[in-house]
């Protein structure tokens, strides 16, 4: 994920189920796949001390991202306060620019920061920084920056340039600001931290086969019903993301120089097929990759190979450090009296990198699903690490090796799980046992010896509860609970779409026994859940040349990439909630209503329920109307503890829409 310090998609991995048909694994659920988001990148922009003034290159300075990052995460490191002009700030950017929950630092640390930096102020994730007490127009300025971040700006290095597009903008939008105009034409289109919608964004390429009768072209085909129903699904979520000006494009390709009343006349599967045809036309961004190229088995491409073996020396190299110093560093996050577990740990996952490497069961995916739902790696034990390609093709990168360490975490130690992104709430406060089973944390000690971001260098981990740091309050338990389950929502979804993947590249296996069950009884079930087309189907012939008669189709691997992208922006927003009371209390009174606090406030369940319905609305629809998608979220929340039985036989009346 990009943007600040904001670490959850990205910063840590998911549990998910064994990849049926890879070499040593072993029934589903038995062993899970742990998965790890794509790690935010800490951007950081800056606000020069002058017009043209460049910062010191000394460490710190702008020409030292490594330092920048350092300098920006000190400045921040407090709960912060409310921001400087914040009712004009927005009034300018209007209501899916939502400013409620950004953080203002202003002198102490922060002025320490922007002077390490020469910068009068900055912007890094959720947070805004300034030396002093800022005029309206910094102000605006680096809110402008928040909302980039938000939308994933990508900054080389990790910091902003003086006159980079981000600045010329971020000055328009706050010259708009100080004369009192509306911004929101200058500002990203749908910001993640307001109302908007993120989209299910990519389309089938062989929609006309699903659709038509191969026979008799134009005539519904086989499981019309459920291909139409899937089709209509993803192109009313598709044209949500269209601009204006791309609807009037599509609609012109649609009717393909025919009238209205020509078009409107013509059988549906062709209505259906233009559409998706003119869609993808004009945004081919909206193309679903190949499925095909999800890998589940090794890579044979020469600079993979190769580039592999750079990633594997560089994180030798810092399991060959820790193996033998940094002992500060270790006692620092996970206790003196857990030194030794934490090294046999890090021991352990260095064989097992390297017994992968070796095998070449160390891949890549090559079909854009990854980006689409942040998926950094996905790991079995002792069987596959899976890496997003910017890592594979970027491997002496710090954050490509430390993904790496982090994915061998899990693939040499059954019981180093997810149970807390870099920079969530309480990380730095969680438990001792924890600590030693979460792989995020054994990220910190290699981030502090690359000089990486999200070092917290010289920061001692101790525990809530324990003296040095206050128990957590009911508050802070409700944010990580809701996080954990979308968190695991994300996990199972992107074990379910492993699943759907391993049957589309070999639909022979349908009804092949895998444990106590198959494919043909497992799957129907969690389709309905994810509302994809497997359940509507009538006619199933898994060797049929007709794909529209196959159990999967590329409709359902769209529509699953969907499901399991929002969830991963659910975890974004989620996410942005501030660690501070008064933060998270301003974050979630411009969510919810008054009266729903009160009602969910009352238990703990309900408080954690709460939290995840504010999450849910940072992203819109899912699988349908607000209560579903939290049935969804609890269903695979549950699915979770149970993974050996997904593909047994479920009623499809136990998940009633």
């Amino acid at each position: 994920m990009n943007g600040g310090f904001d670490r959850k998609p990205g910063g840590s991995s998911l549990v998910d189920h064994a990849i049926s048909g890879e070499r040593g694994a072993g029934t589903p659920g038995k062993q899970t796949l742990t998965a790890r988001l794509v790690p935010s990148t800490g951007a950081v922009q800056l606000r020069k001390t002058g017009p043209s003034d460049e910062a010191s290159a000394a460490p710190g300075g702008a020409d030292d991202p490594t330092g920048v990052t350092d300098a920006a995460m000190a400045g921040i490191s407090g709960t912060g306060g409310s921001l400087p002009h914040a009712d004009k700030i927005q009034a300018a950017f209007g209501p899916s620019h939502d400013v409620s929950s950004i953080r203002a630092h202003v002198g102490g640390a922060a002025a320490a920061a922007t002077a390490r930096m020469g910068a009068e102020a900055y912007a890094s994730g959720n947070h805004v920084a300034f030396a002093s007490a800022p005029s309206l127009h910094t102000a605006a300025h680096e809110v402008a920056h928040v909302m980039q971040q938000r939308e994933g700006v990508q900054l080389l290095g990790g910091v902003g340039k003086t006159g980079d597009v981000y600045e010329r903008n971020a000055d328009a939008v706050a010259d708009r600001v100080v004369a009192g105009q509306s911004a929101a034409d200058l500002l990203p289109r749908s910001s993640r931290g307001g109302s908007a919608a993120v989209q299910m964004r990519r389309l089938p390429t062989n929609t006309g086969e699903m659709l038509n009768d191969p026979a008799h072209a134009g005539q519904p085909g086989a499981n019309y019903t459920a291909n139409a129903t899937g089709t209509r699904r993803l192109i009313q979520l598709a044209e949500a993301e269209l601009t204006p000006a791309q609807r009037v494009q599509v609609d012109t390709a649609t009717l393909a120089g025919q009238s209205q009343a020509e078009f409107d006349a013509l059988p549906e599967p062709t209505r259906l097929t233009r559409r998706v045809d003119a869609i993808r036309s004009v945004r081919p961004d909206l193309t679903l990759g190949d499925p095909m190229l999800i890998d589940t088995g090794p890579r044979p491409a020469t600079p993979d190979a190769a580039n592999i073996t750079t990633l594997c020396n560089g994180a030798n190299a810092i399991f060959d450090a820790i193996a033998t110093g940094h002992d500060t560093d270790l006692d620092q996050v996970f206790g003196s009296a857990n030194r030794a577990a934490a090294r046999i740990k890090y021991a352990n996952a260095k064989t097992w990198m390297n017994n992968l490497r070796a095998s070449n069961h160390i891949v890549t995916d090559r079909s854009g699903y990854n980006r689409e739902v942040q998926l950094g790696g996905l790991t079995g034990f002792q069987r596959q690490i899976a890496l997003h390609s910017r890592f594979i093709d970027a491997p002496a990168d710090a954050e490509s090796i430390i993904t790496m360490i982090h994915e061998a975490m899990h693939a040499g130690n059954s019981d180093v799980r997810d149970k807390g992104y870099i920079g969530t709430q309480v990380f730095t406060q969680l438990p001792e046992d924890v600590k030693l089973t979460n792989a995020a944390h054994f990220e910190v000690v290699p981030r502090r010896i690359l000089g990486a971001s999200h070092a917290y260098a010289g920061q001692t981990f101790a525990p809530a509860g324990t003296g040095a740091t206050p128990p957590l309050t009911a508050l802070q338990q409700a944010v990580r609970a809701a996080s954990e389950q979308i968190r695991t929502a994300w996990t199972m979804g992107l074990n379910l779409h492993t699943q759907y993947d391993t049957l589309y590249k070999d639909q022979t296996q349908w009804s092949v026994p895998r444990g106590a069950g198959s494919f043909r009884d497992g799957l129907p079930y969690w389709s309905k859940v994810e509302k994809l087309t497997i359940h509507l189907k009538t006619v199933i012939d898994p060797a049929s040349a007709d794909p529209a008669r196959r159990p999967i189709s590329q409709i359902d691997m769209a529509l699953s990439e969907g499901v399991t992208r929002k969830f991963a922006e659910c975890m974004n927003v989620i996410g942005r909630v501030p660690n501070d009371a008064p933060g998270a209390t301003a974050f979630l009174t411009a969510r919810a209503s008054a009266a729903e606090i009160s009602a969910g406030q009352a238990t703990p369940d309900g408080h954690r329920d709460l939290w995840i319905k504010v999450a849910l609305r940072g992203v819109g629809s899912i699988t349908g109307p607000e209560a579903r998608d939290l049935r969804v979220v609890h269903e695979l929340f549950a699915l979770n503890t149970h993974f050996g039985t997904v593909l047994q036989r479920r009623d499809l009346s136990g998940f009633p829409d």
